[in-house]
């Protein structure tokens, strides 16, 4: 059932990501996996939504989390014009999280170095998650 969930979420996500250039929808990869969603509002803010599970090895349970972020685009850098744009975000939200019969609430923030390439509708960054 849980994985139905997050497969029709993330075909809701790319379904949006397709039907407008205000959405966007991709996945994170860490120590577990991430389906994320993003909605630009404006110039250079945008919310973020992610819905994650991962394993945890040492106690043998499956983990689930949500996260809801509000996003800044500080700034944009220009260091390799003929690729793409160079960008840093930082932003703040929320988390909820679970494992077993135990559940989470907690702030989250984000800081975000990537690139937004120029012939491609791509993004690669590299964020921390506190």
């Amino acid at each position: 059932m849980k994985k139905i969930i997050l497969v029709a979420a993330m075909v809701l996500g790319f379904a949006l990501a397709a039907s407008a250039q205000q959405y966007r929808a991709g996945v994170r990869v860490g120590s577990g996996f991430q389906a994320q969603a993003e909605y630009n509002y404006a110039e250079s803010n945008y919310f973020e939504a992610r819905f994650g599970m991962s394993w945890c090895n040492f106690g043998g349970f499956l983990t689930a989390d949500f996260t809801v972020l509000h996003n800044w685009n500080v700034m944009n850098m220009d260091w390799t014009p003929s690729v793409g744009q160079w960008f840093f975000d930082a932003g703040a939200g929320i988390n909820v999280g679970g494992r077993a019969h135990y559940a989470t609430v907690g702030v989250a923030g984000i800081a975000r170095l990537g690139i937004e390439f120029n012939d491609v509708p791509i993004r690669v960054s590299v964020d921390y998650t506190p």
